[in-house]
C-alpha cells in the first residue's frame, strides 16, 4: 500500500487521514479512561465538544477530502488502474469512519467499494493489458470480505448473493495462516447470512428443511476447519505470532458455532448448552495476552495503569467476547470475558472493546437482578433474558455514550415483545 502511494495521490491522502486519526485517538486514550458506566435519564448530548472538534479534525478530514477528489478524477477514467485505486481508497476511507466512528459513511464506502468490485469481476479476459494489475485485485478482495463481515456484524444485510457456498471455503489443506483465516472468514458471511435470514422466521415457527440443511453444512465445515488447521500448524515452523493468529481464529470459530447452534430456536436459553464453548472461548481470549501486564493484574478493572490503545480494520476478538459476555449466562464466564474487554483498548473496525464491556456488562444487570447466588448454580430465566439490544453510538474517535434499545420476552416466546430505550454514558 505504501508502494502504491508513492504514485497514486488518493491512496497517499487517504492514507495520511487514516494515521492522523489514529495518532489523535491514541493521544486521546492516554488521557481518557472510562472505568464503568452509568445509565442516565434524560439522555446528555451525544458528545462533548472535545470529541466532535476530534471527530472533525480539521487535517484529517482536508486529507480525506483530497483523497474523494483524487478518486473521483481517477474513476473519471475507467481503466483497471483507476478500479483497483478506487478498490483500495474505498479500504482506507472504511478505515478513517470506523477511526471517526460514523458507521453510516463507513458501511456507504464498504457498498460502494463492493459494487465497483462486482461491476468488474469478469470483464477483463486473460490477455487483458493489466495482467499484472489482476494481482493487486485479488489480494484486495479479502478485505472487502473482511468488510461484509464487519457489516455483517453491526447489522447490515447484504444485497447480492455470497457466490460460494459452505463446502467451497474449505479446502484440503490449509498451505498458510492467511488461506486459513480466509476460510473462516468465507464461513462466517455464510453464517450470519443464515442467522439474519432467520432471526424473525425462528419466532414464527417458519424455519425450512433448506435452512435446516444449510445449517447443518456449515456447522459440519466449522467441525472440519479446526482439524485442517492443526494439521497445517503441526508442518509450519514454530511462532508465536502464528500461535497467536491461530488461537485467534479459534475463537472466532467458536463464537460462530455457538452463534448457529441457537439460530434456529427461538429460545434464548438454548445457548446453555453452550457452555463448555464460551469457556473455551474466554480461555483462549486471555491466553493472548492482549495486554504484557494482564495476567500480572489481580483484577484487570481496577487497574491504574492504562493499557495500549489499538486499531484494527479486522475484526478479531471484541464481537465474539461480546457474544459469550451478552449470551452466556454462566456470571463467572461472561464477567472473565468482560474483564478481558475491559483491559483492552481495541477498535476492531466499529467494535469497540470498552463500549462492548459496558453494554454486557448492562445487559448481566437486567438478566440478574433477581438471582440470589452468582456461582453458576443458578442462571437467569428465560423470561429475564435480554434477546437482543441495539447499540446507536455518537461519533468521535471514542465517543462516551451510547443509546440502547433492548429486547426481552416477558410473555414467553411466542408473547409480545417488550423493548425500551436507555442511555448509557461511560465515565
Amino acid at each position: 500500500m505504501l508502494a502504491v502511494s508513492q504514485s497514486e495521490p488518493a491512496v497517499r491522502h487517504a492514507l495520511v487521514a487514516v494515521g492522523a486519526l489514529d495518532e489523535r485517538r491514541d493521544v486521546y486514550l492516554q488521557n481518557v479512561t472510562y472505568t464503568k458506566s452509568i445509565v442516565i435519564d434524560p439522555p446528555l448530548d451525544n458528545g462533548d465538544s472535545s470529541q466532535r472538534g476530534q471527530h472533525n479534525d480539521p487535517f484529517a478530514i482536508s486529507q480525506y477530502n483530497k483523497a474523494i477528489a483524487h478518486v473521483a478524477n481517477a474513476m473519471s477514467s475507467p481503466s483497471s488502474n483507476s478500479i483497483d485505486t478506487a478498490l483500495l481508497v474505498c479500504i482506507l476511507f472504511v478505515c478513517v469512519e470506523c477511526l471517526r466512528g460514523d458507521y453510516a459513511p463507513a458501511l456507504k464506502h464498504f457498498r460502494g467499494g463492493m459494487s465497483i468490485a462486482l461491476a468488474a469481476a469478469g470483464k477483463e479476459g486473460p490477455n487483458s493489458r493489466v495482467s499484472q494489475m489482476t494481482g493487486i485485485r485479488e489480494r484486495l478482495m479479502p478485505f472487502f470480505n473482511r468488510l461484509e463481515l464487519l457489516c455483517q456484524l453491526y447489522g447490515q444485510r447484504p444485497e447480492y448473493e455470497y457466490g460460494l457456498g459452505p463446502s467451497q471455503t474449505l479446502p484440503d489443506a490449509f498451505h498458510s495462516i492467511v488461506e486459513a483465516r480466509d476460510s473462516i472468514v468465507h464461513m462466517m458471511n455464510i453464517s450470519i447470512r443464515l442467522i439474519h435470514s432467520t432471526k424473525f422466521r425462528r419466532y414464527s415457527n417458519e424455519i425450512t428443511l433448506d435452512d435446516i440443511i444449510q445449517h447443518n453444512e456449515i456447522v459440519s465445515c466449522l467441525s472440519a476447519w479446526k482439524p485442517t488447521l492443526d494439521r497445517f500448524l503441526a508442518t509450519a515452523p514454530p511462532s508465536t505470532h502464528l500461535q497467536e493468529a491461530a488461537t485467534t481464529l479459534e475463537i472466532q470459530r467458536i463464537a460462530t458455532l455457538s452463534w448457529l447452534n441457537r439460530s434456529l430456536v427461538p429460545e434464548e436459553s438454548a445457548a446453555d448448552a453452550d457452555m463448555p464453548l464460551y469457556e473455551q472461548a474466554v480461555r483462549l481470549a486471555e491466553s493472548l495476552r492482549i495486554s504484557p501486564d494482564y495476567q500480572n493484574q489481580t483484577n484487570p478493572q481496577t487497574s491504574k495503569t492504562p493499557p495500549p490503545s489499538t486499531f484494527l480494520f479486522d475484526m478479531e476478538i471484541v464481537s465474539p467476547l461480546y457474544l459469550v459476555a451478552i449470551k452466556c449466562r454462566h456470571p463467572l464466564i461472561r464477567r472473565r470475558a468482560i474483564a478481558v474487554l475491559r483491559h483492552t483498548v481495541r477498535r476492531e473496525g466499529l467494535w469497540d472493546s470498552v463500549k462492548a464491556a459496558a453494554v454486557a456488562e448492562r445487559v448481566i444487570q437486567i438478566e440478574e437482578k433477581d438471582l440470589k447466588v452468582l456461582d453458576g448454580s443458578v442462571l437467569p430465566e428465560e423470561v429475564a433474558r435480554v434477546a437482543n439490544v441495539h447499540i446507536d453510538s455518537g461519533p468521535g474517535l471514542n465517543p462516551s455514550g451510547h443509546k440502547l434499545t433492548f429486547f426481552t420476552m416477558p410473555r414467553g416466546v411466542r408473547g409480545e415483545w417488550n423493548t425500551w430505550d436507555e442511555w448509557l454514558e461511560l465515565i
